[in-house]
Formats: structure tokens, sequence, C-alpha cells
């Protein structure tokens, strides 16, 4: 199996946050091992180790991300009228378009409503564009890949035109198509990582010992409409290549929080399937200590807010459905019990 560290196709990176998909299946897997709460023996109680670590869940967890209301399905464009092509919006901004076997406009054509098309997205915040073009008019390749400036020559080419500086991203063998895409924002740095079979992403889970939980809500939208995100969640995001899970989890928690951490252990994992281009997901909560400091410097590009959560006041008052999971399987607490104990 093609496995790396940081590989979804298009949207995995734009955010260090890690994706939004609406997966269609979920399974977790938990650690047996034994975590209690310190200082407050009362409020939870040690995992005992059970005959079998895997749980399959039913529910559909949403992920970590920037935004939770992206789904799988790319989203049909819905202002045709305002774009020289149709396309659909993925995921973290991205346009998506398909010329196919079936199209019925010449290469050249597409090309000039293409440019115009780039125009039209760039204006509209969008982050990136993908071009799928079937292997019968692979002849585009070369002017698509083309460097503005050093294409010429090509008869599909506009005097003044140069190419447009798409970059090979990967080959659909299903559908016989080759993906190309390109960065809509030249002043930030292209954060597509390359193509694979699985992402891998982390969680962290940070626990002080006064009983408390880092969390933070990031932003939903454009970077022209941005609005903070409803529900508090773990910090984290998709691993780097070459990174330990210690490694990568300390460092998303730092870059999101400013909090640095000690790696404990691994709590959970889920493993997903039918993310975007059809992939797979692998995702890893791990048991974080702060080091020091308690103070937050969150990063206000990505994270629209950051705190510490008593974790009597999370359990009363949040509902999101990984974390509660955890705590429920790792550390056997459940909504239920906080309840009874604070009656």
């Amino acid at each position: 199996m093609a496995f790396f560290s940081n590989s979804l196709g298009f949207a995995s990176r734009f955010s260090r946050t890690g994706p939004a998909f609406a997966p269609n299946a979920n399974t977790f897997f938990h650690r047996t091992a034994r975590h209690s709460f310190p200082h407050r023996p009362s409020l939870c109680r040690m995992v005992s180790p059970s005959s079998s670590s895997v749980i399959s869940v039913n529910n559909t967890y949403p992920s970590y991300s920037s935004t939770t209301s992206f789904s799988t399905t790319a989203e049909q464009n819905v202002n045709i009228d305002e774009c020289s092509l149709p396309y659909e919006t993925l995921p973290y901004r991205g346009a998506q378009v398909k010329f196919t076997q079936e199209s019925d406009i010449s290469n050249t054509d597409f090309l000039n409503r293409l440019r115009s098309a780039l125009d039209y997205w760039k204006r509209n915040d969008y982050t990136s564009a993908w071009i799928h073009v079937h292997a019968s008019k692979s002849s585009l390749v070369e002017i698509l890949t083309a460097n503005p400036t050093a294409a010429e020559g090509n008869d599909l080419i506009n005097e003044g035109d140069g190419g447009l500086g798409f970059d090979l991203h990967h080959v659909n063998t299903t559908e016989n198509t080759i993906i190309l895409k390109k960065w809509l924002r030249p002043d930030n740095e292209d954060k597509i990582p390359p193509f694979a079979t699985h992402q891998v992403g982390c969680a962290g889970f940070v626990l002080s010992d006064d009983n408390e939980i880092l969390v933070i809500r990031e932003w939903t939208g454009s970077l022209s409409n941005r609005t903070p995100s409803k529900q508090w969640k773990l910090p984290g995001g998709l691993l780097d290549a070459g990174e330990s899970f210690a490694e990568g989890t300390c460092r998303e928690v730092y870059e999101e929080t400013g909090v640095t951490c000690e790696f404990e252990s691994l709590l959970s994992f889920w493993h997903r399937h039918g993310l975007t281009f059809g992939k797979s997901d692998f995702y890893f909560v791990c048991l974080l200590r702060p080091k020091q400091s308690k103070e937050i410097d969150l990063d206000p590009v990505e994270v629209s807010a950051a705190k510490w959560m008593h974790l009597e006041e999370f359990m009363k008052t949040q509902d999101h459905p990984l974390i509660h999971h955890v705590l429920k399987h790792a550390f056997q607490i459940n909504a239920e019990d906080v309840a009874a104990k604070t009656k």
C-alpha cells in the first residue's frame, strides 16, 4: 500500500488543521493503556484493559478541520454565469474543472476560457485551481504546465499569452484523466501535499495537572468573509513527512496555540474512507502534557479562539463526539458520571 504521512490530494494542508470531509464510515481504535486525571481521583476511574481494543462507530464524527460544512462530494458552483467555465467548489476554496472526452469546445477555446476563469477565481478568494484533462486531450498538458513566459511556439497559444503554470498532481487511471493543480495565492506558501492513498493527522489531547483540556475554535468561510466555528475542538492537523506522532502533535499544538507540550501516549485513532479523490484517512489522538506555562498565543490565521476548559465544564456544556469518545473509552468517563457527581 502506498502510504505517505501528508498525502491527501488537494485540500489537506490549506489549513494546518486538516481536511474537512464527511466520512462515509468511521472505525475508532482505542488504546487500552491506563490513564487517570491528576489530583481528581473522584472524577474518573482507571481504564481496565478490555478483550478487544477495536470499537466500530456507526456515527459520523466531524473531522478536525477549519470547517465542518463540506461533504465528500464537491459542491457544484452556482455562479456559472459569472465564470467562463462551469466548475465545482472543493473544500478549502478549490475550484475544479473537468475537460472530458465528451467536451464540445475546442482546445483553444478551453484555454481562453480557463485564463478568464483563473482571473475570476483569484478575485473570489479561491486558493487553488484543479483541471481534470482526459487522456484524449493530453496535448493540452504542455501548455497547461508551461511557464507563462516559456511556452512560445505552441500553436494553441495566442500572441502575447503564455503557459498557464499548472503542476502535474496525479493520474486517475479509473477515469483515464490527468489531474493538474495551480496554487492561486502567490504571496502564500503552496500547502497542497503530494498525492497518495492515505493522509495521516493527529490531535493533541492536552491535559493539565488541574484537569483542564486545551481547546480551540477555528475559522470557517473564505478569507474575505470568515466567521468563528461554533464547536470547541482539539488542536491538531496533518503530520509532515518524516515526523513522529510525538513531533507532529506537539508541533501542531504549538503552531495553533503557542503552548509547548510533552508527548505521553496515543489514546485513540480513526480510519476513514471516501474522502476527496476517493482516498482514506488515519487520525490519531495523542495525550500531551503542557511543559511549563499554560499561556496561550494563538495563530490568528487558523484559529479564532483558544482556551483551557475544565473537564467538568466541557462535559456539561460541549458535545464534541470525538472528545467524548476518548473520555469514555480511554478514561472511562462519561457525561452521566459528571452530571451525577456535580448534583
